[in-house]
């Protein structure tokens, strides 16, 4: 009787540390997302910048290749910023600017990190990744690799030397494009020291999580505000760094933006 007592606990046990691994398991193969995916849209650049909703079952199939160096067919990212990415990219296009590959939305960390990446906002896009290296200097990381961004004649470093503009590489003039359209952010500026990410423009965080949170009415009418003027707004020390929920409030930001803008 009591062996049997015995190993009917023991049953009990092993069933519940099973039920707690189980748990555990779902919990880190949830996907883990900043924001209201709902709100998502995609952009088929190659359809005359038609605007479609967001397929999530698409998207986690095709994650992979988009972030690395698939043809640049659609670009997913946040309701609020369509419109203001459609004109970036048919101002690109005006300028015979050669695009190649193109990511927005990744729900992902920053490389190397814990904090969350301005993608997993939607808040950032990334253009012509062998064109426009990230360089770490510290770690000697080239993403994509050396091999990768070699050219047809095999010249592996080909895209570092970006004082040699070749087709597809970004430079302050196509910056300026992203600029004037709230992406204010590059990653190719000379303030961004020992890690260039030629690739990649970001709004702030803070920015990002005003759009991302608000609720949409009241999002549109912050990001047209906003596109008055990003670049000066941006020098408030407000709207350049990261904030909490609690600050989100609607009428005091709206405050706040029109007093930068009548300075």
């Amino acid at each position: 009787m009591y062996k049997m007592l015995s190993n009917n606990k023991m049953s009990k046990k092993i069933r519940v540390i099973g039920l707690i691994i189980t748990v555990c398991l779902i919990c880190s193969c949830t996907r883990k997302v900043a924001i209201d995916e709902s709100r998502l849209v995609e952009i088929q650049l190659d359809n005359n910048y038609k605007i479609v909703p967001f397929d999530i079952e698409k998207f986690k199939t095709k994650q992979r290749q988009q972030e690395e160096n698939s043809k640049v067919k659609e670009i997913v990212t946040f309701d609020i910023y369509a419109n203001s990415i459609i004109n970036i990219f048919k101002e690109l296009k005006k300028n015979n600017f050669k695009l190649n590959n193109v990511g927005c939305y990744a729900p992902r960390n920053i490389r190397n990190g814990k904090t969350r990446s301005l993608h997993a906002y939607a808040s950032a896009i990334d253009v012509n990744s062998k064109q426009n290296p990230y360089i770490n200097i510290w770690t000697k990381t080239i993403i994509p690799s050396i091999e990768d961004m070699q050219d047809e004649i095999h010249n592996k470093d080909y895209y570092l030397k970006r004082n040699i503009i070749r087709p597809g590489m970004i430079t302050e003039k196509e910056a300026q494009i992203f600029y004037k359209n709230g992406f204010t952010q590059w990653g190719g500026s000379t303030i961004w020291k020992g890690c260039p990410d030629y690739m990649h423009f970001q709004v702030s965080l803070a920015i990002a999580k005003i759009v991302t949170q608000l609720p949409p009415a009241q999002a549109r009418i912050f990001w047209n505000k906003y596109l008055q003027n990003p670049q000066k707004i941006i020098l408030d020390p407000f709207f350049n760094q990261d904030i909490d929920e609690k600050d989100i409030e609607f009428k005091s930001i709206m405050k706040r933006i029109n007093k930068i803008l009548h300075k």
